[in-house]
């Protein structure tokens, strides 16, 4: 026990985490849920000045000041504590400045949709074509930065015992300010 006194925040949270990704790993789905679920009221349209639909994806307002990502999801494709334990577990994985954060769920127009911060820019793939179409290249330094953020998000997932499985330009997202810096 005095081991945990000496851990910084994150790696306390980082062995929460892993703890209860074990607990699903076994089938023992008694996570506490600490997701919120959002009213519809709660998520209104953004202004129209910029991107709002990627694919199924919809942009809309969280309580009028944070721009996030609505994601549909059938509850119904899933077994529901499973589906329950895996959003408990979403919505602990924010303490990563390398990992979009999980906002709740919702159901806006009879569907059901995860909330995640957006992301500015899209996926990395959209990025690398936006570039290309401007013919300009991303700078080595900038790659590097990329690069350097997807495997501090992959450390922060392996470290809490998830393996992303699926790891290419498609689902890497960029926020807003990730390369002006």
């Amino acid at each position: 026990m005095a081991e945990n006194k000496n851990l910084d925040p994150q790696s306390k949270v980082i062995k929460i985490i892993a703890k209860e990704a074990h607990k699903v790993n076994k089938g023992e789905f008694k996570i506490a849920l600490s997701y919120e679920e959002f009213d519809e009221k709660d998520l209104t349209d953004p202004k129209s000045d910029s991107v709002s639909v990627r694919g199924k994806v919809f942009k809309k307002m969280l309580k009028e000041t944070i721009q996030v990502a609505c994601v549909p999801f059938d509850k119904r494709l899933s077994n529901d504590s499973e589906l329950r334990a895996t959003l408990a577990i979403l919505s602990r994985l924010h303490s990563s400045d390398s990992i979009i954060k999980f906002h709740g769920t919702s159901c806006i127009n009879d569907e059901n949709v995860l909330i995640f911060d957006w992301a500015h820019m899209g996926n990395l793939k959209y990025v690398y074509e936006e570039y290309n179409k401007k013919d300009q290249l991303i700078s080595w330094k900038k790659k590097l930065k990329i690069a350097y953020y997807i495997c501090l998000g992959l450390q922060f997932l392996h470290k809490c015992g998830f393996y992303h499985r699926d790891v290419r330009c498609k689902s890497i997202l960029v926020k807003k300010n990730f390369f002006f810096y």
